[in-house]
């Protein structure tokens, strides 16, 4: 597993972690689960209830894209992602830098400078002894 997909994984497994922390997240997400629905009549609970549900399924997402990560460094046989994307995670870290500015866009931000840095140093070689 590249270094570059476990962070990315680890960074929505603490995304989802860090949603059963907070209780503003955590108590609508217990009520979904009591209830069986996302579903209220009140329509702050309904947003508390959505937030909760859109947190933690992107954390899941992100989990399954650092597994997919993965998978194109085993497939392509390269030990990092390309350098274009690590410029679209930079850039996604940086604009919730400005609009979230309280939310874990440094883990994001820091994750795309990685990436774009190997890229740079020409780590982006073949692993030795896999076959095409």
């Amino acid at each position: 597993m590249s270094l570059s997909s476990k962070l990315w994984s680890g960074t929505g497994l603490v995304h989802c972690l860090m949603g059963l922390t907070v209780p503003e997240l955590r108590g609508p997400l217990l009520r979904i689960i009591q209830e069986g629905t996302a579903e209220a009549a009140n329509p702050e609970e309904r947003y508390a209830r959505g937030t909760a549900v859109w947190f933690h399924l992107f954390g899941g997402l992100v989990v399954l894209q650092g597994l997919a990560w993965k998978q194109y460094a085993h497939e392509t046989n390269t030990k990092e992602l390309p350098r274009w994307w690590g410029w679209s995670v930079t850039a996604i870290g940086i604009t919730m830098g400005k609009i979230m500015p309280q939310s874990g866009w440094p883990l994001v931000l820091v994750q795309g400078v990685r990436i774009v840095w190997r890229n740079k140093s020409n780590h982006n070689k073949k692993i030795e002894g896999k076959e095409e």
